[in-house]
């Protein structure tokens, strides 16, 4: 949970009516500050999360969608106050809280897509490979700076949305068109379609 909600769900809760004349005035509108990128005020922290991913690697196996959730929220946590620790890196709780997140989407999320999705005024998403990503914003598209680092990368994200629609996608079945609950289309083309 970002600061600006947590300030805005602590807020007090209105005086209930007594019946008077009196009407309460309407209540101020959310908190519009935008906090920094943790990228900002962490330095390296795509390195750090790097790091601490291949750590959960050695510590879990490659494949982190055969645990609990909660034991690798648990493992991901430990690792990255054992991060904190041996390399002297002072962060906050908040801070720690949010490296935690970023490395939850990419193990168990959709990694760097997850900010996108999170967005309310991204209406479209075209990822044409793993350093070209497409999004549509306020009807303007334009090119993402995000990429993804590698093939295998983009391929587990791939993997992971189709697995959600009970598909999968393999040469011998390289298009996947379907809807996900929440009613979002996906589109999924890969080799050998996508190189004709």
């Amino acid at each position: 949970m970002l600061l600006v909600d947590k300030l805005n769900k602590g807020r007090l809760p209105e005086k209930p009516d007594n019946g008077g004349d009196v009407t309460s005035p309407p209540p101020p509108p959310p908190l519009g500050v935008k906090p920094q990128s943790i990228a900002s005020r962490i330095p390296n922290v795509e390195r750090i999360k790097k790091t601490i991913h291949e750590q959960l690697i050695a510590s879990l196996g490659f494949n982190s969608d055969n645990h609990k959730r909660e034991d690798v929220l648990k493992r991901i946590g430990e690792l990255v106050d054992q991060y904190c620790d041996d390399t002297k890196l002072k962060l906050t709780k908040f801070d720690r809280d949010e490296l935690c997140e970023l490395i939850i989407d990419d193990v168990l999320g959709l990694g760097l897509l997850e900010g996108l999705l999170a967005d309310p005024e991204v209406s479209e998403i075209m990822v044409n490979g793993p350093k070209t990503i497409f999004i549509e914003r306020r009807g303007r598209i334009t090119q993402s700076q995000l990429a993804f680092d590698n093939e295998t990368q983009l391929r587990q994200v791939t993997d992971r949305i189709v697995a959600r629609l009970g598909c999968r996608v393999a040469e011998s079945c390289p298009i996947v068109d379907a809807r996900l609950q929440d009613g979002s289309r996906v589109n999924v083309v890969t080799p050998p379609v996508a190189g004709q």
